[in-house]
This record gives structure tokens, sequence and C-alpha cells, in this order.
């Protein structure tokens, strides 16, 4: 399960980098604590549906498109 939360936090991590925002901005934008988000990004932490939501919001995307990956990712 820790490899699915890795690659789920990874793949926030480039999404949020493809759109040139720091943790912090995005963390702000989304109502979330800096730090909290940081431990996302790092894997530290699992995710409640409810935060998928929230980020997925916050990049204007389908929560689906967080969690689908191939086997290249």
């Amino acid at each position: 399960m820790m490899e699915f939360y890795k690659k789920v936090s990874e793949k926030i991590r480039r999404e949020r980098e493809a759109r040139g925002w720091s943790q912090e901005e995005f963390a702000n934008e989304i109502g979330m604590s800096p730090c909290h988000y940081g431990n996302i990004e790092r894997g530290k932490v699992d995710m409640k549906v409810n935060t998928i939501k929230r980020i997925a919001k916050g990049f204007d995307i389908n929560p689906s498109e967080l969690l689908n990956f191939d086997d290249t990712e």
C-alpha cells in the first residue's frame, strides 16, 4: 500500500510543479497547512478521499487523474 501512496504523492508533486507553484502557495490556495501538504508530497501521510478530492479541485482536475497511473510511473 505504501507504494500506492508514494505514486500518488509523486503525481501530486508533478502536477504542482508543472503549474509553477510552490508547496506553500498551493497549500494556502487549497486551505491546507503547508507542513501537512509537504508531508503529503513526501508520502509520509495516508490521504483520505476528501484530501485527494481537495487537491484535485485545486488543480481543476478529476480526482481519478491523481489515482491513475501506468506501469512506467
